[in-house]
């Protein structure tokens, strides 16, 4: 011994403490913490853990972060197995939950960082279920589930025979037997199912229940309460589903009806709805009698309380059933207490299950995939039968998620919600796109004010990659549910941005941030669908499956919308990654004519930019005039809105652009067509005001600058634009027409 601690800097009457197992004093154990910051003191230290680990534990017991050091200090696997047989000989379930969560995080890290080591700690852990300490049982849970995980043989094994010798509920407690089938049923769920469907247990389960008094309380209503979790549990399997409505389902309705108990009802309301496709329910209590128990729960509630998160999970359940969708909604005080409880509660799991109700209440359409279609479709399963035909009532929908928005601020509670879970701010995703969904603009203006674009955009940053090669965003994950999620967030994001003032919408945020997004929108592009581009899990190609042309259309909009803010880092930015890869296409194909005339709509807005005039009117680089010669051609396109928007943009581009003039002018083809086009216009489509005004500016344009270059008699010896221009005269009664019509004859000295 003497020789084990000799040289060690660590004084000698702590090492004797350690050695003995006696607690440190907080001075020691801080002199110990700084000491062991150097490398060849811990070193030591380390020598000491593995040859006393049971009495170095206990002494460090009592010190805040002591067991997170252990745990640094454990880098070997015989020093790891020494510390866990250690703690295998000293955890039970009469320790005080202090030191448990001491033993149980010292547990946890070392089998994550030795899993072949886990199965020693294995039984005690099981021993510990147990425990209605709330954070222990949460522990033990993760532990025993990560070491099935790492050793499912071994671990299954031992689970069957554990339930299969306490099936009898004399080998441990019976808290224990229903704590344990609760934890393993979804881990190993066939092998558990087989012993809970057995007449055995379903006798032991029959007979334990029998024992209790009518009005549970206490340990009693402990082991109720524990019994009707498992069997709630057990209902994820089809199979013991059916066992349970057979078996235990007047249990249930007894569970139902008590008056004092709030846990055990709740519970047992639970299982109900679980159960409640099968029809024979039907006949002994009423889906309506269970939705008000749920309903009256949810409003007499104390937020805080742990059967508040069974109301709330009953809540999630029914909000799914056509049939009791709308008395939800008209539930002002349900609403109100599931804010209070997204506002107040810190149990992330009740949170979840608040936002699934608000989600399954603001949907008006089917949500068309999941992250778990299974449980969805399983939950779906809770609707009467013979009830498929009920339909939820669009205009009702849109009038309550009005009412979450404006009278409850809903989205301003969802905005200061912690994010960091994964669950949570999915579902605050698609709560924000379902409410989204409103024509109102008012609304769109308050999901913007309470933080809702804010919440959108979080989102997308921080689940979003630059795609390999290029400078665009794209998912980091491509699992159905994550880019689901993504979809709804950029459809959400489009349809706020196009909704709402761009000046409000720079006042909340950096409003450059929104434009790669919005391009998502937009699909592939053409690049994408190249050979060598092609990949089975490419986040791009994956999202754009499920891009419609509703969503091209939105995001044309939004972007559109953005862009009559002409500010020049914007417009910048919107073009160079938009055009090329997109815009350039859509402006010629016709096949979805709103589309192509959002596109040109867009183009528009960005041609004051100097980089979208050179991509018509650079007479050096072929490309732009192709696209000035396409531009030409849909003047004369057989969609007038498209008309208009093409005249609007040629006239536009003229009056501000002498360059656009010049090239006009000095292009011969392209100057015949626009000529040949604006006359056929004035000749047959006079009666139109807005596009003609459009072309009749345009003209004036031209003309003008062609007197100024002495270049008049192309359009002085042109006979149909001066018989268009007659045909203006004798048709249209418009003065601004008129008045442009009399500003070109004279510019070009047109005799007639």
């Amino acid at each position: 011994m003497e020789e084990l601690f000799q040289n060690l800097s660590i004084d000698s009457d702590v090492s004797e403490l350690i050695q003995q197992g006696t607690s440190l004093s907080k001075s020691q154990w801080q002199t110990l913490e700084k000491q062991l910051k150097e490398k060849h003191e811990h070193l030591k230290f380390l020598k000491i853990l593995q040859e006393f680990p049971e009495n170095t534990l206990k002494a460090v017991l009592a010190h805040h972060h002591a067991s997170t050091l252990i745990v640094l200090l454990v880098d070997t696997e015989s020093c790891g197995k020494s510390v866990l047989e250690s703690v295998k000989q000293t955890i039970s379930i009469s320790y005080p939950p202090d030191q448990l969560q001491f033993y149980l995080n010292i547990c946890l890290n070392v089998c994550l960082r030795y899993p072949a080591l886990a199965m020693i700690v294995f039984p005690s852990l099981m021993e510990l279920l147990a425990s209605i300490n709330e954070t222990v049982h949460n522990v033990v849970v993760l532990t025993l589930t990560l070491i099935c995980r790492q050793n499912p043989d071994e671990s299954a094994a031992l689970v069957v025979k554990f339930l299969d010798s306490a099936i009898v509920l004399q080998s441990c407690s019976e808290l224990l037997f229903f704590a344990a089938l609760e934890t393993f049923f979804p881990i190993f769920p066939s092998q558990v199912k087989a012993i809970y469907i057995s007449n055995k247990c379903k006798d032991g389960i029959l007979e334990k229940v029998s024992q209790l008094p009518p009005q549970p309380e206490g340990a009693d209503s402990v082991l109720a309460e524990q019994i009707l979790r498992a069997v709630s549990l057990s209902c994820i399997d089809e199979e013991t589903r059916k066992f349970n409505m057979e078996h235990y389902l007047d249990l249930f309705i007894a569970g139902a009806n008590l008056l004092q108990n709030k846990s055990i009802v709740a519970l047992s309301l639970l299982c109900l709805i679980k159960l409640w496709n099968f029809s024979s329910i039907e006949k002994k209590i009423s889906l309506q009698t269970v939705l008000e128990k749920t309903q009256n729960l949810m409003r007499t509630c104390e937020v805080g309380e742990e059967y508040v998160h069974y109301v709330i999970e009953a809540l999630s359940y029914l909000s799914l059933g056509a049939s009791v969708k709308q008395s939800l909604r008209l539930d002002e005080e349900v609403s109100e207490k599931l804010l209070l409880v997204l506002e107040t509660e810190k149990n992330s799991s009740v949170i979840y299950g608040a936002l699934v109700v608000f989600l399954n209440l603001s949907e008006i359409k089917g949500r068309g995939g999941s992250e778990d279609a299974s449980t969805v479709n399983y939950l779906k399963s809770i609707s009467l039968p013979n009830k498929n035909d009920i339909r939820d009532d669009e205009a009702t929908i849109k009038l309550f998620n009005e009412s979450l928005v404006e009278n409850h601020k809903l989205v301003g509670t969802l905005r200061g919600l912690d994010l960091k879970t994964e669950s949570i701010i999915t579902q605050a995703v698609q709560i924000i796109f379902n409410l989204s969904q409103s024509s109102n603009k008012s609304i769109q203006r308050a999901i913007v004010s309470q933080g809702g674009l804010t919440l959108l955009l979080k989102y997308l940053t921080e689940h979003s990659t630059i795609k390999k090669g290029t400078d665009r965003t794209e998912a980091f994950a491509t699992s159905e549910g994550a880019l689901f999620t993504r979809l709804s967030s950029l459809r959400a994001l489009a349809i706020i941005c196009r909704s709402v003032n761009p000046k409000l919408l720079i006042s909340e945020f950096d409003i450059k941030t929104a434009v790669p997004f919005l391009v998502e929108l937009l699909g592939p592009e053409v690049s994408d669908y190249t050979t060598s581009n092609i990949s089975t899990d490419d986040a791009t190609a994956a999202l754009g499956a499920s891009i419609t042309s509703f969503d091209r259309l939105c995001g044309l909009l939004a972007l559109t919308n953005l862009s009559s803010l002409q500010e020049k880092y914007l417009t910048a930015i919107i073009i160079r990654r938009a055009f090329d890869g997109h815009l350039k296409d859509l402006m010629i194909d016709s096949s979805i004519a709103d589309i192509q005339k959002a596109a040109w709509e867009l183009i528009n807005n960005l041609i004051a930019d100097p980089q979208m005039l050179a991509k018509f009117f650079n007479t050096d680089n072929a490309e732009s005039m192709k696209n000035l010669d396409v531009l030409a051609k849909m003047l004369h396109s057989r969609d007038v809105d498209l008309q208009i928007v093409i005249a609007g943009l040629l006239a536009n581009a003229t009056l501000e652009f002498g360059l656009v003039l010049m090239v006009i002018l000095s292009k011969k083809e392209i100057f015949a067509k626009l000529f040949e086009i604006a006359s056929i216009i004035m000749q047959t489509q006079a009666s139109n005001d807005d596009l003609l005004i459009r072309v009749c500016s345009f003209l004036l344009n031209i003309v003008e600058t062609a007197s100024l270059q002495k270049q008049l008699e192309g359009i002085q010896n042109n006979k149909p634009l001066k018989a268009g221009i007659k045909n203006v005269v004798l048709t249209t009664k418009n003065k601004d027409i008129m008045l442009t019509i009399r500003e070109i004859i004279e510019a070009g000295q047109l005799k007639f």
